[in-house]
């Protein structure tokens, strides 16, 4: 079954009995309208991009996690991504990859992430 809160059935509640209907605004061309707040949830608790995803598989070989770290460039060559340049404690790094980049960045700053590495719209 779903998890709800109280809060949120008081939401849907004034939602609906102001003549209003509810939408799932990820599923439709315009996104005018109210839906059910989505949350992350860990065995029924709020949970975090951290606790939720990245602790159980920090230990992977393949997994490289940089703390205090803030990608500048997506690096490119031929189409194909090879690196990420970033700076960590005011020096800036690069490091090379053999298979995939995961931009984690939020969602300005992914964005903004790509086209400044030229990847995206011009």
């Amino acid at each position: 079954a779903r998890y709800t809160t109280p809060m949120e059935k008081e939401y849907v509640r004034m939602v609906l009995d102001n003549g209003y209907e509810m939408k799932d605004l990820n599923l439709v061309y315009n996104q005018t309208g109210f839906m059910r707040p989505h949350v992350n949830l860990d065995n029924g608790a709020r949970g975090d991009t951290y606790n939720s995803y990245l602790k159980p598989i920090q230990g992977r070989s393949n997994l490289w996690i940089k703390k205090h770290s803030r990608a500048t460039k997506i690096m490119t060559e031929n189409g194909k991504v090879t690196g990420v340049t970033f700076v960590r404690y005011g020096r800036e790094q690069s490091v090379k990859i053999s298979k995939e980049v995961m931009v984690s960045a939020g969602t300005v700053n992914s964005a903004k992430l790509l086209m400044l590495s030229g990847i995206g719209p011009e």
